[in-house]
């Protein structure tokens, strides 16, 4: 174990034995009131999450679940009320402490379909092709090589599976080591969002989609950003979203049209949507991919990257926007 992941099993152990977490997002931020009222205090004392990984991930009854980073166990537990008895959720995570606290939870809630491993990251303890689904919560920042986390994922993931992760994007780089180690620790500190879709495709993984673009505020009162993005392997295909300004919501459905009729045409399995540029999601999602697009009418996203901008009168020809999906989905 490297000196880094040391540092933050540590962190985990102590906040595992103190019973209570002072870092990341206050859990009713994140769940909905059923989703708190079914969870034990215990676990709710313990959620460190960035995000709400399970519900963007459409688990099904009967399905296996795999939770990276699993800590005292909120989103297995969560994901185990919609897999059923029928099902399996595993969750992962190095920390001994936090895994006997989460046993101890499942105890609590009886859901013996529920079990927690050791492990970590980037070397998971399952064989290849193993679950429907791999969800984490704020913690594959915290891996020391975020490249071989994702490549673990893509292995244990059954063909045709999927996986929906939220984690913190972005920090200072130029901190001291110290200062970026402790930041870490507390998923104050990951990859860019380019670093992190490169290691995506990279991993052979597909249809990325940006769920959620938002900003976590810590319970230490810092801010990051944060992410919950979904995908899967290459079944998964393309992902559009059309950002269109005001009054260009007929040439945005036109452009989606276009992209839809292009994957077709190359059998790729699409998905997609336009979206307003009036709201607070679409200004952050365009802020995570680097600003651009705002002087034009419409902003083509293809698998979580700005693909063109065009002018609503003058949209590009079906060629061209066919060539555009051949060359982003290859990437």
């Amino acid at each position: 174990m490297t000196n880094e992941a040391a540092f933050v099993q540590l962190t985990y152990d102590q906040l595992a034995q103190l019973g209570r977490s002072d870092l990341c997002c206050s859990p009713s931020d994140l769940y909905g009131p059923e989703e708190l009222a079914a969870l034990p205090k215990g676990v709710l004392s313990l959620s460190s999450g960035c995000g709400h990984p399970v519900e963007g991930a459409d688990v099904r009854p009967g399905e296996t679940v795999v939770d990276i980073g699993s800590g005292a166990g909120a989103d297995c537990f969560l994901a185990g009320r919609l897999t059923g008895p029928a099902g399996r959720v595993v969750g992962v995570d190095p920390s001994p402490a936090m895994r006997a606290r989460a046993e101890g939870h499942r105890d609590e809630v009886d859901m013996r379909w529920v079990s927690f491993v050791a492990g970590d990251a980037s070397s998971l303890p399952l064989p290849d092709m193993f679950t429907d689904v791999v969800i984490s919560n704020c913690v594959l920042s915290l891996a020391v090589d975020a490249a071989a986390a994702w490549r673990e994922i893509a292995r244990v993931l059954k063909p045709g599976g999927r996986f929906v992760v939220s984690d913190i994007v972005g920090g200072d780089p130029a901190a001291p080591p110290e200062e970026h180690l402790a930041a870490k620790a507390r998923c104050e500190s990951g990859l860019t969002w380019d670093e992190y879709r490169t290691i995506l495709r990279g991993c052979g993984l597909h249809g990325l989609r940006l769920i959620r673009v938002g900003t976590a505020t810590f319970r230490d009162g810092h801010r990051a950003q944060s992410v919950t993005i979904a995908g899967g392997d290459r079944t998964a295909g393309v992902h559009s979203v059309v950002l269109h300004h005001p009054g260009h919501g007929d040439a945005a459905a036109e452009l989606a049209g276009l992209v839809a009729a292009a994957c077709r045409d190359l059998d790729l399995r699409h998905t997609g949507y336009a979206h307003s540029r009036e709201t607070a999601w679409s200004g952050r999602l365009i802020e995570l991919l680097g600003g651009a697009g705002d002087a034009e009418d419409l902003t083509l996203v293809l698998n979580g990257a700005i693909a063109l901008t065009a002018h609503a009168t003058r949209l590009p020809p079906p060629q061209s926007i066919k060539e555009i999906v051949t060359e982003m989905s290859a990437r």
